[in-house]
């Protein structure tokens, strides 16, 4: 028989670090898939990681919308297990410490800023918008095995990829702090990419500068131990730009794909994620060419982006009668 201290030591800390592993390696494994897709090999580990979790989201709804949610959980376990077996098989390539006095404080900054957002993460949910009614949505998703229409609730239906992502997590055992710590890779996430975009634009201590200044705002660490969805919408809105910025200056065709999907994402997760789709698209129309590449250019961006949110709206008309 298990102790109970350590049954709840299981089911508290241990089980919500294991379950968003899985999800981690789902992901780095779907967006190892989209990478080769759009034949973008180039594609960095963090921005991997942003489609995979996009797609998981996508995967959630499909599987919901039909009444199989547990079907998504599966898949996205068995993605989970072949994601760490293609991360332990190419442990060789994986990131060293660093060798410089600068990057061994970055590092060891970072990693000590890390442990403590996880830390308050594991800690029970006790903000507003996360026990009104994000928490709620994705434990009625588990308890119905669906994505319902709540008229209990504040509010009975809107776009919720993030959600969605929080009910896998629950459904594979990681209970409200697989939710909370999957703001905080969220949030990492957000400052790995600003990290490498200062970094490829203007140098190493740009991109630090760049990543200090999102991890340093309080409302950034605070929401991102919560069940808040504006870590994801953060992190889906910034991969989203920085592959339209790649393409603009690249001009690979495989980016407006995913930064479409990604911009499209952004608006799965909040309504707010809209803006991100002709700020993208501004980035987009900025690469120099003829106008009729532009409007392709354009088209395949939107067309993408329709593809990520569109299931959504969808569903709002559906269950709400109104799109929005």
């Amino acid at each position: 028989m298990i102790p109970p201290r350590m049954a709840d030591f299981a089911q508290v800390i241990l089980a919500p670090l294991a379950v968003t592993f899985f999800l981690g390696c789902a992901a780095y494994f779907l967006g190892g898939h989209a990478a080769r897709w759009a034949r973008v090999a180039d594609l960095s580990l963090a921005l991997r990681l942003t489609v995979g979790l996009a797609g998981l989201a996508l995967l959630g709804f499909t599987f919901g919308v039909v009444g199989f949610l547990k079907g998504a959980a599966w898949l996205t376990a068995a993605l989970g297990a072949a994601g760490a077996w293609t991360l332990w098989r190419q442990r060789s390539s994986w990131p060293r410490w660093p060798t410089s006095t600068f990057g061994r404080w970055l590092g060891a900054l970072g990693s000590l800023g890390a442990a403590l957002l996880v830390i308050t993460a594991l800690y029970p949910p006790t903000a507003f918008d996360g026990t009104m009614y994000h928490l709620p949505f994705a434990k009625a998703f588990v308890r119905v095995d669906a994505l319902p229409f709540l008229p209990d609730l504040r509010f009975p239906v809107f776009p919720q990829a993030t959600e969605v992502l929080y009910a896998l997590g629950m459904i594979l055992g990681g209970g409200e702090g697989a939710a909370h710590l999957l703001g905080v890779l969220a949030t990492a996430l957000t400052a790995a990419l600003l990290f490498e975009w200062g970094r490829e634009g203007f140098g190493v201590e740009t991109g630090a500068l760049a990543a200090a200044l999102w991890l340093g705002a309080p409302i950034v660490v605070y929401l991102a131990g919560t069940a808040y969805i504006e870590p994801m919408l953060g992190l889906y809105f910034t991969a989203a730009l920085l592959a339209a910025d790649r393409f603009r200056t690249s001009g690979h065709g495989g980016l407006i794909a995913i930064a479409g999907f990604l911009a499209g994402s952004a608006l799965g997760v909040k309504y707010l994620g809209l803006l991100a789709i002709p700020a993208a698209g501004l980035l987009v129309l900025s690469r120099r060419g003829s106008w009729k590449d532009r409007a392709k250019n354009l088209a395949a961006l939107s067309a993408f982006a329709l593809l990520a949110a569109g299931p959504w709206f969808a569903r709002n008309e559906v269950l709400g009668g109104n799109p929005v």
